[in-house]
């Protein structure tokens, strides 16, 4: 957990070193987030599917052969593409409070 801290405030640094850098990655992450439609991520997150068991397995059968299409205009699927892996919740879960406060404000 140290490595993705480090990793963190080490970007900060960078950005809060060099102003033009920080402005582009605020700008970026604002259009990101600020042009992505959001209301999907709002609205189709269950805990329970409706598709069944069996819809489930033959979904992750098929996304086997063929991987899912991801729209980058849709907030839902822009944060799959960048917590792609499983346990991503675990280890951004853990960093500490005060350094995502800490990178969030060198970033406005």
């Amino acid at each position: 957990m140290q490595d993705t801290e480090n990793k963190i405030m080490r970007l900060q640094t960078l950005l809060e070193r060099d102003e033009h850098l920080r402005a582009a990655f605020a700008k970026r992450i604002t259009a990101l987030v600020g042009e992505a439609r959001q209301s999907e991520l709002f609205t189709n997150v269950t805990a329970v599917s409706r598709s069944g068991f069996f819809g489930e397995l033959r979904k992750l059968a098929f996304y086997k052969i063929l991987p899912p299409y991801f729209d980058i205009n849709q907030l839902s699927d822009i944060l799959h593409i960048i917590f792609n892996e499983r346990n991503d919740y675990k280890w951004f879960c853990e960093v500490s409070n005060h350094i995502l406060v800490r990178f969030v404000k060198a970033v406005e």
